[in-house]
């Protein structure tokens, strides 16, 4: 409560902090005395307590199951953010009783009773709660992105306690502390004395609902901002790193500063304190490798298609040698050594891949926060796509099956939604921003997205000092042909959704060709005309094919049994992927992406058929797929072709599939897929054949 320690959860474990005594300490719920979300559990996340002088785990009976989230207690109570259907637990069991419920616990049994459902609260993935003691008056703090509501836990009574114009985050103490915290156009304000005085706070200066003593304390940003239970300590994360400082401190440091050294958060710098919090994780590799016992793994008599060299090339018998998720050696089975003591897999002919890189997927779950071993990474390994650009912990901790996966952090959005809107008017917002999205992903986070940030100036900025920090920026393509253009003149990574003029002549052709940026059309969204999903979705039986039955929730294949019908000359995609074709003939790379599209998966490779329609051959459509979009984001070192040194990450196809054009037409049905040397039967179901051989992840029944 005063702030002495700090709980967190980092890749779905959590973790205890000391603030004294520096020491970092991981809870596999066994060492605090909070309420901790475990969100492994196939019947839903469950609540436990731990008894910390005992360091043994204790349940907490008597809470019905559901889609659970924020828990919190002060020993006497509890509550609990409730929330209906989702993305992650589906939409079939437990849907009813959406909102904050808040009961007391019994100890030692560690049960629940009096449980109740708070009335009129309406609730979200951000909705926060704390439990707060003044005069022996228990308050529940009800946390929204835009306001924080107060509940007297005995009276029932409700409170408004401060409201925000455009925050995403917002924290208050209870009666007796009159500052306000919130997190408002990325950044982190202090305000005191403004609570119930303005109806809506927010940082824009010069503004009637603009606190006059508004104090941003943060330098480059930050997130999850809080109070500590006494409220004389405010923290909050920037990836890793945990600032904080005592709220005494930052009003004594701020008191007589002028406008422009609160408004930039250098009066609160020298009183804000640090502490970088580096969780390590044993990875899925590693583990595979000791359960391996070290051994290596060889695939033989693949017909090999490499992608390693420009011009098509195809090795019958040929041998793959994989150790420690490392391609060690590939080519002719003849000149390649076997190790003696090799797992030995034989294809019998089938022609063995690159994994697909599918270069532009959004994943509509990464607002919510119930963790579970998510179906749609699995659709998405198993139809070959083995690196996307979207988060990745929980796979590479092994939590959940899935690709290879990067991200491009939250995107830089030029339009009003408060979480991710981004305003660069210097080279040090530009700096900010790409400092914001670098320091959550660490080493991995090597690019950004602009999300259509509507001045060029922005634009420029943003790629200069990208620049500087080796950093890549790729684009969401707009409706704007100019703003389309000047993307390729400034010098962007890529251009990710076609220009929305289909039929392209040598001057544009010319441009892009110079630019060095890569080209993807997405067929699939093609800008200019009705969308290409929907050409795939009147033409192809989805809802009957039985690998899409086995991955897809069945709900989400029967909504496209009846579609909108149109002729194909209402369909533009097939003007712009001619002209994706004379692009790729100019040595542009046109790379291969879905959108996140339904089904996931099998829009992937009806991309690769629509770029093939457009003039493409089946091996140019292939290579695109893997060598083509490894290279564009800097990752053809290793991913992207069959070479010694790079990841283990193939496409197996069946011994009937031995040749380019046959795997082309069956790209979508392999046999196996293999991610960083973990190899998988995928046809009937997402099954592990080495080097645990039959293990199947499970998912929640509330996701069937």
């Amino acid at each position: 409560m005063a702030g002495d320690e700090v709980v967190f959860e980092a890749s779905g474990d959590n973790y205890l902090y000391n603030l004294q005594a520096g020491i970092l300490l991981e809870l596999p719920t066994q060492t605090f005395q909070h309420l901790a979300i475990h969100p492994h559990s196939l019947r839903g996340p469950k609540f436990h307590l731990t008894d910390r002088k005992r360091m043994d785990l204790l349940p907490l009976e008597g809470v019905p199951r559901g889609r659970r989230i924020s828990p919190i207690s002060d020993g006497i109570y509890f509550a609990y953010v409730r929330t209906g259907k989702d993305y992650m637990f589906g939409d079939v069991e437990e849907t009813f009783g959406e909102g904050v419920w808040i009961g007391k616990i019994q100890l030692p049994s560690a049960s629940a009773t009096d449980l109740q459902r708070i009335p009129d609260i309406d609730v979200g993935p951000e909705t926060t709660l704390d439990i707060r003691t003044l005069n022996g008056q228990h308050l529940l703090l009800i946390n929204q992105p835009d306001f924080v509501t107060e509940y007297d836990i005995k009276t029932g009574q409700f409170e408004r306690t401060a409201s925000g114009k455009a925050s995403v985050e917002m924290r208050t103490n209870v009666k007796g502390h009159d500052y306000v915290v919130f997190r408002d156009f990325q950044h982190i304000w202090l305000s005191e004395g403004s609570k119930k005085m303005l109806p809506a706070l927010w940082s824009k200066p010069s503004d009637l609902q603009t606190p006059e003593n508004l104090i941003r304390l943060s330098q480059v940003g930050g997130h999850d901002v809080n109070l500590s239970g006494d409220g004389k300590l405010v923290m909050w994360f920037l990836g890793p790193t945990l600032h904080y400082a005592r709220v005494k401190d930052i009003l004594a440091a701020c008191h007589e500063a002028p406008l422009a050294l609160r408004d930039t958060g250098h009066c609160a710098e020298s009183v804000i304190h640090t502490s970088t919090l580096n969780v390590t994780y044993e990875s899925a590799l590693s583990y595979q490798t000791r359960f391996a016992t070290d051994k290596p793994f060889t695939i033989v008599n693949a017909t090999l298609v490499s992608m390693d060299d420009q011009q098509e090339q195809l090795i019958k018998n040929a041998t793959i040698v994989v150790h420690r998720g490392e391609i060690k050696a590939s080519g002719p089975g003849i000149l390649v050594d076997m190790p003696a003591d090799a797992e030995v897999l034989n294809v019998q002919g089938g022609v063995v891949l690159p994994g697909f890189v599918d270069v532009h997927g959004h994943w509509a779950a990464s607002s919510h926060l119930t963790h579970c071993n998510l179906g749609r990474w699995k659709r998405f390994l198993a139809t070959a796509n083995v690196a996307g650009h979207v988060e990745r912990n929980l796979i590479e901790k092994g939590r959940m099956y899935g690709p290879r996966v990067f991200h491009t952090g939250d995107v830089l959005y030029g339009s009003v939604q408060p979480p991710v809107y981004t305003e660069i008017n210097s080279l040090q917002d530009a700096r900010d921003a790409l400092l914001r999205v670098k320091k959550e992903g660490g080493e991995d986070s090597f690019s950004v997205k602009n999300y259509q940030l509507s001045a060029r100036s922005a634009r420029q900025r943003l790629l200069l000092e990208a620049s500087k920090l080796d950093m890549l920026v790729v684009l969401e393509g707009g409706w704007s042909y100019d703003w389309g253009l000047t993307y390729f003149i400034d010098g962007y990574t890529s251009q990710e959704h076609p220009l929305p003029v289909p039929e392209l002549y040598d001057d544009v052709l010319s441009l892009v060709e110079a630019s060095g940026s890569s080209y993807m059309p997405l067929a699939v969204m093609n800008y200019g005309g009705i969308f290409g999903q929907h050409w795939v979705h009147q033409t192809f039986n989805i809802p009957e094919d039985p690998k899409l039955r086995r991955y897809v929730k069945h709900d989400i294949l029967e909504s496209l049994t009846e579609v909108n019908q149109a002729p194909n000359n209402s369909y533009l995609f097939f003007n712009t992927t001619i002209s994706t074709a004379k692009l790729a003939k100019r040595g542009v790379r046109t790379n291969v992406g879905a959108h996140g599209e339904q089904p996931i998966g099998y829009l992937y490779h009806s991309e690769m058929l629509m770029m093939a329609m457009g003039g493409q051959r089946p091996y140019e459509a292939l290579r695109h797929a893997t060598i083509g979009g490894a290279t564009s984001l800097g990752l053809n070192a290793s991913v992207g072709s069959i070479k010694a040194g790079k990841l283990a990450d193939l496409v197996i196809y069946p011994p009937s599939v031995d040749s380019v054009e046959k795997a082309w037409e069956s790209s979508m049905h392999m046999e196996y897929v293999m991610r960083g040397g973990t190899l998988f039967s995928v046809e009937d179901g997402l099954v592990e054949m080495w080097p645990r051989r039959g293990r199947r992840q499970e998912r929640p029944y509330m996701n069937p």
